[in-house]
């Protein structure tokens, strides 16, 4: 058995069923085809969406940030992102996703994420986090990690015996416990100032949180046209990009806790956008695909089953060549909650959204939406100060 100081800390991440029916098995990643268009399919106005991809990429245009002017506890916009609210639209969008995918929901409502473990999983968390003197220490993870991987063990080997999956976990755990003591991911938030060019990391690879879609997943939004990775590379390696975007992601891991609380379930998933808007071949370098490669990987392997959806706005035919290489590192899995999106303008596109349960109010610019968004770096900077008291 888990020890029990472990043990009501995962009790406080999910609250209990006043129902004792049994839940509707079922996972995220059966979602209906129709909610985006597929990554195999073609667009119906590919070749106008190349010929309006001529203007010119531009490099280290990017204003740079008075930090010091910054007051991010007092941003409306960070209030709005920590108290969030779930609006009478937003319920009935809801009750449209349900219907359309109702074994991805419980009899509560709860997709898999916000229940608690039962069956197999369970007896993989157990059995892993019973292991005392073992090579996997509880008090060296969030609770949140024990339950993901969990999950994983089973879903990324579906064919394999519970041995073969409590191993493949273990191995997961070890990986990504030498990954955050070697970068101090622990610590990030609070002293993230204390890493290399951190500053000019966020200066020049812009990103956003917008809204929440209907079910309470966070929108993570990147314009890749405005990443400078050619000064970038200038100044840091990509592992030192990568320990600074670790930071956005431990920001987010965060953000997504407190959001759970507000919304009295636990929402553990996130949707990544990334925007290809203004994209040419050219800006398509060998560091570019390096740096997108090593990004994703990161967030497969040590942020594992935090994707809800991956979806690509304003697609150029040119990114699917891209997507082919990035993909031999993405578990089947993962590949189903990817989809590529045509112009922002096309009726689809925000189709998709809505579909999703995305108001317009919620979603970001480029997917037609009116939401703003919040920096990240305004975030990770309230934490940090937070933190630090």
């Amino acid at each position: 058995m888990a020890s029990s100081s472990f043990g009501k800390k995962l009790k406080r991440m999910f609250k209990k069923s006043k129902s004792s029916k049994k839940t509707i098995k079922g996972r995220e990643d059966a979602a209906a085809d129709e909610m985006y268009f597929s990554c195999s399919e073609s667009f119906d106005d590919a070749g106008e969406e190349a010929k309006g991809i001529n203007r010119r990429f531009s490099f280290g245009n990017n204003k740079k940030k008075e930090l010091a002017n910054v007051q991010p506890d007092e941003s409306k916009g960070l209030k709005e992102l920590h108290n969030i609210v779930v609006t009478s639209e937003q319920k009935e969008m809801l009750k449209k996703v349900i219907a359309k995918d109702p074994k991805l929901f419980d009899s509560n409502g709860h997709m898999e994420e916000s229940r608690v473990l039962s069956g197999r999983s369970l007896e993989i968390f157990e059995r892993i986090s019973s292991r005392n003197g073992g090579p996997i220490k509880e008090e060296d993870f969030d609770p949140q990690v024990f339950v993901r991987h969990s999950r994983v063990a089973i879903e990324n080997n579906p064919t394999k015996t519970i041995e073969e999956q409590i191993e493949y976990m273990r191995n997961q755990l070890e990986c990504i416990r030498d990954w955050r003591g070697r970068l101090g991911a622990d610590s990030a938030l609070r002293d993230y100032e204390k890493i290399p060019n951190q500053k000019e990391y966020f200066d020049l690879w812009p990103l956003h949180i917008h809204g929440n879609d209907a079910y309470g997943h966070l929108i993570f939004v990147e314009k890749i046209a405005e990443v400078d990775v050619d000064y970038l590379k200038t100044i840091m390696t990509v592992e030192e990009a990568l320990h600074v975007r670790m930071v956005c992601h431990e920001a987010i891991a965060e953000l997504k806790k407190r959001q759970s609380e507000v919304l009295d379930k636990v929402v553990y998933k996130h949707i990544w956008v990334m925007d290809l808007a203004d994209i040419k071949w050219s800006s398509f370098t060998h560091d570019v695909r390096d740096a997108l490669h090593k990004i994703l990987k990161m967030c497969i392997e040590q942020y594992s089953d935090t994707l809800y959806r991956i979806i690509m706005i304003n697609t150029p035919v040119i990114f699917r060549m891209v997507y082919k290489g990035a993909s031999l590192v993405i578990k089947p899995a993962t590949r189903k909650k990817v989809r590529m999106l045509g112009p922002t303008k096309h009726p689809a596109t925000y189709e998709a959204f809505r579909k999703l349960g995305v108001t317009r109010e919620n979603a970001p610019p480029c997917a037609g939406g009116t939401n703003k968004g919040v920096d990240i770096l305004d975030l990770v900077q309230m934490y940090s100060k937070e933190f630090k008291r």
